[in-house]
């Protein structure tokens, strides 16, 4: 009885050795996929990152562009005011001019 039992006992421990090891490779695939995983996102992170800066670099150039084409649209706007405003001058200097002196002395 005492050799079954001893047997019986090393049967157990080899199957508790080999449960082990399976447990331990199977914890080591997890790890590892668990790992490659993280490295696949951080690469997905960095993409998305280098995307986001070249996105922000285009949005900063068009900015730049509108502004840009708007500052001379602002000063034509401006010259525009001040021609309008002169013209208004001018033609009020003309009426004033015309209605001092008579259009046959201006002919003389």
């Amino acid at each position: 009885k005492y050799h079954a039992a001893a047997a019986e006992i090393k049967k157990l421990e080899a199957e508790q050795e080999s449960m082990r090891k399976l447990y331990d490779d199977d914890r080591r695939q997890h790890q590892r996929a668990c790992h490659d995983a993280i490295v696949r996102q951080g690469s997905d992170v960095d993409h998305i990152y280098d995307e986001v800066k070249v996105l922000t670099a285009q949005t900063n150039r068009l900015q730049q562009k509108l502004i840009s084409s708007m500052v001379p649209r602002i000063e034509l706007d401006s010259a525009r005011d001040e021609i309008s405003a002169r013209s208004g001058e001018i033609s009020r200097l003309s009426q004033a001019m015309a209605a001092m002196v008579p259009i046959k002395d201006l002919e003389a």
